[in-house]
C-alpha cells in the first residue's frame, strides 16, 4: 500500500499551484504527516500524470485555462455593453424626431458620446459610415440654428428628415452585409 493517496499528492500540487514552491509544500504537509521529506515531494513534482504532465506543466496548463476564461468572460461582458449601449442608441435615434430643439441638441449629443462609445469598444474604424451619421447629426443641428439658413430648413425639414432616413436605411443594409 503506498504511503500516501492520491488525495495527499493532490492537496500537495494544489499548495505547490498556489505558492510555487516546493518547500512550502513540504512545511504545510509536515504538519499532518511529520515524516514527509523535500525529496518525496520533489519526486511528485517530476511525476507524470495521466495526461502525461509534471507539477509545472500542469500549473502552466491550468494558468492558461484561467486566464481563457478570463478573456470568455471579458469579452462576453464587453459584448453585452456593446449589445445594451447599441439598444439604447437606437431607442435615443427612434426619439430624436420628435424631440424640441433643445433636447433634440441633448439628444444628438448623447447619439454622438454612444456611437463614439459603441466604435471604441467594438473596435471598429472611426472613418465609418457611422462616424458620417453622427457628423450629419451635428451638422443638422449647427445648421438649424444659423439664422438664415435655420428657416429655410425648418420650412424644408420634412423632405429632409425623409431623404435623410432614407440614406440611412441604405447605409445599415450595406453595414449588415459586412
Amino acid at each position: 500500500m503506498p504511503r500516501y493517496t492520491h488525495e495527499v499528492k493532490e492537496r500537495a500540487f494544489r499548495i505547490y499551484y498556489e505558492t510555487r514552491n516546493l518547500s512550502e509544500v513540504v512545511r504545510v504537509l509536515k504538519r499532518d504527516f511529520p515524516k514527509i521529506s523535500k525529496a518525496t515531494v520533489h519526486q511528485w513534482a517530476e511525476e507524470k500524470d495521466a495526461r502525461d504532465l509534471n507539477w509545472y506543466e500542469r500549473s502552466k496548463r491550468n494558468e492558461a485555462a484561467h486566464h481563457e476564461k478570463i478573456d470568455e468572460t471579458i469579452a462576453g461582458e464587453r459584448r453585452k455593453i456593446i449589445g445594451e449601449a447599441q439598444a439604447f442608441k437606437g431607442r435615443l435615434y427612434d426619439l430624436m424626431p420628435a424631440l424640441e430643439a433643445k433636447t433634440l441638441e441633448g439628444a444628438v449629443f448623447a447619439f454622438e458620446k454612444i456611437s463614439k462609445f459603441i466604435l471604441e469598444q467594438s473596435g471598429s474604424d472611426r472613418d465609418s459610415e457611422q462616424t458620417a451619421r453622427e457628423s450629419v447629426g451635428a451638422l443638422i443641428l449647427v445648421l438649424r440654428d444659423d439664422p438664415e439658413l435655420g428657416p429655410i430648413i425648418d420650412r424644408r425639414w420634412d423632405a429632409i428628415e425623409e431623404k435623410f432616413h432614407e440614406v440611412l436605411k441604405k447605409i445599415r443594409k450595406a453595414e449588415a452585409k459586412k
